[in-house]
């Protein structure tokens, strides 16, 4: 988001400092306050200083602000003192006022407006910058970082809201590097993150109120800025040669949402033994993703007929890479889902299934594909995606899917298959391009599946009947009892097969 390059310029490159050890090259207060202004500027922000004192050795700045533009609003953060001063070492002190106000705002059409502030409080901060002019390096740690907001308006009326977010017993690293543009490295490592958020209903009265806490955090990420790049400008970052990735972990965590002081208030918690998200930026694409295991959910209100609803997953994970700059050519792109071991308190099954009928073997759904695609316009540019003459600007040329398998209720269907797209063709396939290709399956089970339904009175027998000459149609017996196999095949002309014979 636009307001952390704010952030991170007054904070974020602040909150760090250079080696504890001797260094090998030397830095002065002018230079690595000409480093910390140079890239600051780079990235599109604007300093303003109010007035500036030299003693021996140390540069006190006063009355700082950064403005930075962004294509729909702005944002600005200011310090009352910031000042670098020369330990006699070759490295530089750096400090600056405990408080940090940080503003944002933004104008939509379609959205409205919004403006807010926020105020970044530093307790125990110690920055030391080393190295050389071309590389300065920033080491830091804080017993405590923390952001809150102070004001919040939407559409120019006042929300009564209160959020804050907090580091505790952090300590990291940060680079800044000049060649043909600006390299940016850091790492940081905190013995825990805390938020808390607490949203009163003035209209139906009440209060929701979350916190959550993550334990043992650590990142690291990296930048390359090339010279003269619009950090306000999403589409030159993706058609540049701008790239950056950021690595995200934590231990166990924990959460707490609950709406009270109405009819249907509820509490929530949930838990997990550990949590990582990665993102990267390069190429003219992105990739995001992460996955939690050992998730834990408890559910509690009046409204339930059971005491609470828990569910847990031994694994929750997405992926998702995909290009993002227009393109004539195709690119690659992947998605990837996987729900593993997921099981629901007896409570819940008792509900539909009281004689235990069916097996309460954990739930596991995963897809993994991967493909060719291209964009035909800007995806940045709204206009020219609003008025595109044609039916998508999306062009997916190829699909594979890698794996794909859905194991629930003592049943398990795993797939694998590959497609390829005529996009000059949308009739076929009544508005869709035209597939070619085939997808192989296999079904274990879902014979014994057909008569437990059966069993519960779920599915009647005249209905199992119909399903199971249906499969008979696509499928065919494997090799191992309650064992189906299917190839089903989709031909450029619109036929479409299964196991050979021709089902259109």
């Amino acid at each position: 988001m636009k307001h952390h390059m704010t952030y991170r310029s007054f904070l974020g490159t602040a909150a760090l400092l250079a080696s504890t050890t001797a260094s090998l090259a030397d830095v002065t207060a002018q230079e690595v306050w000409n480093g910390w202004k140079t890239y600051a500027e780079s990235t599109g922000q604007t300093l303003n200083i109010g007035s500036r004192d030299n003693e021996n050795g140390a540069i006190i700045l006063h009355n700082i602000s950064m403005n930075f533009d962004m294509p729909n609003g702005k944002s600005s953060a200011s310090l009352e003192r910031l000042e670098f001063r020369e330990r006699g070492d070759g490295t530089v002190a750096v400090t600056m006022s405990p408080d940090l106000p940080i503003s944002i705002s933004t104008a939509r059409p379609e959205s409205g407006s919004l403006d807010l502030t926020m105020i970044a409080h530093q307790t125990g901060l110690s920055i030391v910058a080393s190295g050389t002019p071309e590389n300065i390096n920033f080491d830091y740690l804080a017993s405590r970082i923390a952001l809150e907001l102070d004001k919040l308006f939407v559409d120019g009326d006042a929300v009564d809201l209160n959020a804050s977010v907090a580091i505790n017993d952090s300590n990291g690293k940060y680079s800044i590097q000049s060649d043909s543009g600006k390299s940016i490295a850091s790492s940081m490592r905190a013995a825990s993150l805390a938020y808390d958020v607490v949203i009163p209903d003035p209209e139906k009265g009440g209060k929701m109120t979350i916190s959550g806490k993550m334990n043992d955090i650590s990142t690291r990420s990296s930048l390359s800025v090339p010279t003269g790049l619009n950090m306000a400008d999403p589409a030159a970052m993706f058609a540049s040669a701008f790239s950056g990735d950021s690595h995200f972990k934590a231990g166990a965590s924990s959460s707490h949402a609950q709406l009270s002081g109405q009819p249907d208030e509820f509490t929530l918690d949930t838990s997990s033994d550990g949590t990582t998200l990665d993102a990267r930026i390069g190429d003219g694409g992105l990739s995001y993703g992460g996955s939690s295991t050992g998730v834990k959910y408890a559910f509690r209100s009046p409204s339930l007929p059971f005491p609470e609803l828990t569910a847990s997953a031994g694994e929750i994970g997405l992926l998702l890479a995909m290009p993002m700059a227009r393109s004539d050519t195709d690119k690659d792109f992947s998605f990837k889902l996987n729900l593993k071991d997921v099981e629901f308190a007896d409570a819940l099954w008792n509900m539909f299934d009281p004689g235990q009928v069916m097996p309460r073997d954990p739930t596991t759904l995963s897809l993994d594909i991967s493909g060719r695609m291209h964009w035909l316009v800007d995806l940045f540019d709204q206009q020219a995606v609003d008025n595109f003459p044609g039916d998508s600007p999306l062009m997916i040329n190829k699909l594979t899917i890698n794996d794909v398998e859905v194991s629930t209720l003592g049943a398990r269907v795993t797939g694998k298959g590959d497609f390829t797209f005529d996009n000059s063709d949308t009739t076929t396939f009544k508005g869709m391009p035209a597939p070619a290709g085939a997808i192989d399956l296999t079904l274990v089970g879902v014979y014994g599946l057909l008569d437990r339904l059966g069993q519960m009175g779920i599915l009647p027998q005249d209905q199992a009947a119909g399903v199971t000459m249906m499969l008979g149609l696509f499928a065919r017996p494997g090799g191992d009892a309650d064992t189906l196999v299917s190839k089903i095949e989709v031909k450029g002309d619109g036929s479409v097969f299964a196991n050979g014979q021709q089902l259109k």
